[in-house]
């Protein structure tokens, strides 16, 4: 079971390796980092998407490029970090990043 810290720099380092993949910078979600800690930054994100039903920016280049591991809300399905969301959260991101085959 890993703490907040670690998720913080998992979190950094997953921000920073997805700038190879896609364009977006993730500016909005590092400002709420800075301001309310990560962990509450992407609670944050997860429910604004939740209530949206909104893909993540540039979700299509992650797929393509078999780089869905890039993709912030793979930090929430980490066995690691588990702990820290709700049931409902881990569903969400199980649904995003791993969808069911049509």
């Amino acid at each position: 079971m890993m703490n907040r810290d670690s998720f913080t720099n998992s979190l950094l380092s997953t921000i920073s390796a997805s700038r190879k993949i896609s364009r977006y910078t993730y500016q909005p979600l590092q400002a709420e980092v800075s301001r309310y800690g990560a962990l509450a930054a992407v609670k944050n994100m997860l429910h604004r998407s939740m209530s949206t039903l909104r893909l993540p920016k540039d979700y299509d280049l992650f797929w393509l490029n078999g780089r869905m591991d890039l993709l912030v809300e793979t930090l929430v399905l980490d066995s690691r970090y588990a702990h820290l969301f709700t049931a409902e959260e881990i569903a969400f991101c199980r649904e995003l990043v791993m969808p069911k085959a049509a």
